[in-house]
């Protein structure tokens, strides 16, 4: 009996491990401007302040999609359960390619075509094959690049 029961642990395990990336670099508001090195197999989340109710929205304006793409659609969860209330919106990016881009997002209502976006949010992201390359940077494990 203990022996399924430690098969079944190490199944999960692996399934685990195969499921989740290696490791994520979760960026938000105060990384704006800045540049990142990600690896293949990790993850990079940015969480952004927002209030889809005011009919702004974030928006991917570029993406090196060469180097990264999408994964699946931003997330909103609300800083409180009261109407209206505003919150964070999360994206999520997985590399795809080796190289470096420029990642944009703009707030905005998608409607105003003549009317610039209220905030932007661009970083430069460099994606490398292992971490045996980083660069020297304030951030050792993904390279931040001041």
């Amino acid at each position: 009996m203990n022996n399924i029961f430690n098969q079944i642990f190490r199944s999960f395990a692996l399934l685990i491990a195969v499921v989740i990336p290696c490791s994520a670099l979760e960026l938000s508001e105060p990384d704006n401007g800045s540049n990142f090195t990600i690896f293949l197999g990790e993850e990079l989340t940015i969480k952004l302040p927002g209030n889809p109710t005011t009919g702004y929205q974030w928006e991917v304006l570029t993406n090196g999609l060469t180097m990264l793409k999408q994964k699946g659609e931003p997330v909103f969860v609300a800083d409180s359960d009261r109407i209206g209330a505003g919150g964070q919106i999360t994206f999520l990016f997985v590399p795809c390619g080796i190289g470096s881009t420029r990642l944009k997002l703009a707030y905005h209502r998608p409607w105003e075509k003549e009317t610039p976006p209220i905030q932007v949010f661009e970083i430069g992201v460099t994606v490398k094959q292992n971490k045996n390359n980083v660069n020297s940077g304030s951030d050792p494990e993904h390279g931040l690049v001041s």
